[in-house]
């Protein structure tokens, strides 16, 4: 790589215009290698389970963060969208505004939420079940627990009600 720097340099100090020609690549693809050798890195952590992705779009309470979850796709969405072109095109794409400005709202509204939860104690904390409220059984474990406390279980019969027939409307 160093080789390969110096090369280039020695070659453009000789001809004029040729940063762009010698050197500009060499930075490309050791920037290139520097990113790839990163996301190796972070594939494989991942893989090993060293790196915990179950809480990547929870709240510090544990709830779901639909900011998070917004800034997450939009930027794949865009990510994968430019990525593609550079490949089709082979050159760098004109972003447009429009892009520019959804990412910042998408952005800004993931910081205002990350502030407000942070802002409001209360809400950081889920709050403890309530202990005054029995739980709510079903029929059979209704049943089973009255058996098993040596008590005739009662079930209720389900209850049919009869219903008239409707009479057609006139003129029908």
């Amino acid at each position: 790589m160093t080789m390969m720097l110096m090369t280039a340099t020695t070659t453009a100090a000789k001809e004029p215009g040729s940063i762009e020609k010698y050197i500009l690549p060499g930075f490309g693809v050791g920037f290139l290698l520097l990113m790839g050798a990163l996301c190796v890195l972070l594939l494989t952590k991942m893989w090993r389970n060293e790196i915990n992705l179950a809480t990547l779009l929870d709240e510090a309470n544990g709830d779901a963060s639909m900011s998070r979850f917004q800034l997450l796709l939009f930027s794949i969405v865009v990510s994968v969208g430019l990525f593609l072109y550079m490949l089709k095109n082979q050159a760098l794409p004109d972003v447009p505004d429009s892009i520019l400005i959804l990412v910042g709202i998408s952005a800004s509204t993931y910081a205002a939420s990350k502030g407000i939860s942070y802002s409001q104690p209360q809400l950081m904390v889920k709050p403890a079940p309530n202990a005054n409220v029995a739980p709510t059984l079903t029929a059979a474990q209704a049943a089973a627990e009255a058996a098993a406390e040596g008590a005739t279980p009662v079930v209720a019969a389900p209850v049919v009600a009869a219903v008239p027939p409707v009479a057609p409307a006139d003129g029908e």
